[in-house]
């Protein structure tokens, strides 16, 4: 077992594979996370297409994936997924040109017309809008709120669905992925040894999001793209994954919960033993009759995953932009939330987030923090399964990258904290790094510096601390860590 088991199979590459053996194509997906690291040389035969997804903590692995995919021969690499698209031109700006084109959208239709134009584009002979293949042919990609804007205009319902071909991974990377979700999740089900778990998208985009308000931290695109499934997906969607045995489903919609139609439709179709969403406080706290709706979307459980993000009001209000609407406590509605999984009874469990290191975060507010975790701890019992501790990413593509190019951005949030940065401290540990394919170290440690009272390490303590808690709470789930725990077979 590689000790980075993951507990999903990977449903970005089953969309890409799914559209390729749809088009012709032989197809081979291998997902280094579940599968661990194999040989390149067993993999990639001379002229195969390679398509790599990039994840923000994965590119530079990518990158030596891509240089290593090309001395073996593949005619063709092309990079996806969220990273990929924030650098698109760093990474076709490469020395030696080991990737070849990148996707700069999520959409199926792009990827589809790639590969029944292949060998166009490869020759260089074929343009596809949503494929850059060229430095200069890369589009304004960001999640900050100019950039959203402007994404928005350009997508429909058919860029985002598919039912996947789910035997395109093997029975043993299914088996990784079933062992290790009974490992960590199973004490949660009535019969863990026969949850079979599987991702879905069954409606895209955050309703936050599409009213204008992205967390500071978001990379995910395009999250402000709202749209509900067309006629017939739902049904033909869960027939397929049913048949496959899939009982446990993970509805990647982030955030789902505000969209009241799908939970009705979902209703309709019968329900699922589990299902997991992804859920925002405010509506959680305002909105009890959703939370009866999507309850009864099951026959087991529900999982609500949730970023609560701080105890403390002055975060909550000014560090996360967590919410379109200021009116009203945002602290309030976290202990509303949670006051209303309590009551909506065992079936229902919670699953949240906070961080330590959101701009103008002191100890006081981490302290206050600490007492919300405990809060939620005795409230919620049976019903917390998991609350991850973080500190606060600066991922480029995200609204809070702004700082690498703005200065006046830099200096908003540094007075956010009490503090300034001068001209001359932003250029070195920012704005320098505008172009870099990753976040360096010194960037992320300057957040820290200018734009909170704590320092990173303080953040990782704090982190520590919440572990410790949650480790007290009988039937708890540890969190980010169920990712990385060495399984044993």
């Amino acid at each position: 077992w590689p000790e980075e088991s993951r507990i999903w199979p990977h449903l970005g590459i089953n969309y890409v594979g799914t559209v390729a053996r749809q088009e012709g194509y032989e197809v081979v997906l291998y997902d280094e996370f579940i599968q661990g690291r194999k040989p390149l040389k067993d993999l990639i035969r001379p002229g195969d297409i390679v398509g790599l997804s990039l994840v923000t903590t994965g590119i530079e692995r990518g990158v030596k994936v891509a240089e290593e995919a090309k001395s073996l021969g593949a005619s063709y690499v092309i990079a996806g997924n969220d990273s990929a698209m924030f650098r698109a031109r760093q990474l076709l700006e490469l020395p030696g040109r080991p990737i070849d084109a990148v996707f700069t959208s999520n959409s199926v239709g792009a990827i589809r017309e790639f590969f029944r134009n292949a060998d166009a584009v490869m020759g260089g002979s074929m343009q596809i809008e949503q494929v850059a293949t060229a430095p200069e042919q890369v589009p304004y990609v960001s999640n900050e709120h100019s950039g959203v804007a402007l994404e928005r205009k350009t997508y429909t319902a058919d860029d985002f669905f598919l039912v996947p071909d789910l035997s395109l991974f093997s029975e043993e990377y299914w088996d990784l992925v079933r062992n290790a979700y009974r490992s960590q999740f199973g004490h949660k089900h009535q019969d863990p040894g026969n949850v079979r778990n599987a991702i879905a998208l069954l409606a895209q985009g955050c309703g936050r999001a599409g009213m204008g308000a992205i967390c500071d931290y978001c990379t995910i695109r395009p999250v402000a793209n709202v749209v509900l499934p067309p006629e017939g997906y739902l049904e033909e969607t869960l027939a397929a994954y049913r048949a496959f045995g899939i009982n446990t489903f993970f509805n990647v919609t982030d955030s789902a919960f505000e969209m009241g139609v799908l939970a009705s439709q979902l209703q309709q179709l019968g329900p699922v033993d589990s299902l997991f969403i992804y859920g925002r406080a405010q509506m959680i706290a305002n909105r009890p009759d959703l939370l009866e709706r999507w309850k009864g979307c099951v026959s087991e459980r529900l999982l609500i995953n949730c970023g609560m993000d701080s105890g403390d009001e002055r975060i909550l209000q000014t560090g996360i932009n967590k919410s379109g609407s200021k009116a009203g406590s945002r602290l309030e509605e976290n202990f509303r939330a949670l006051a209303n999984i309590k009551a909506a009874g065992s079936k229902v469990h919670l699953d949240f987030s906070v961080i330590f290191g959101s701009p103008g975060e002191t100890r006081e507010s981490c302290e206050s923090t600490l007492r919300f975790v405990q809060h939620a701890i005795d409230t919620l019992g049976e019903q917390l399964d998991v609350v991850e501790g973080d500190i606060f990413w600066v991922n480029f593509g995200a609204p809070c990258s702004e700082i690498f190019t703005s200065y006046e951005a830099a200096q908003k949030r540094a007075a956010l904290a009490g503090k300034t940065i001068s001209r001359d401290e932003w250029s070195h540990y920012f704005a320098r790094h505008a172009n870099a394919l990753a976040v360096p170290e010194e960037s992320q440690h300057a957040w820290y510096t200018f734009f909170t009272d704590i320092t990173i390490e303080q953040a990782w303590a704090y982190n520590a601390q919440v572990r410790e808690m949650v480790e007290q709470h009988p039937g708890h789930i540890s969190g980010r860590e169920f990712a990385f725990k060495p399984l044993i077979v």
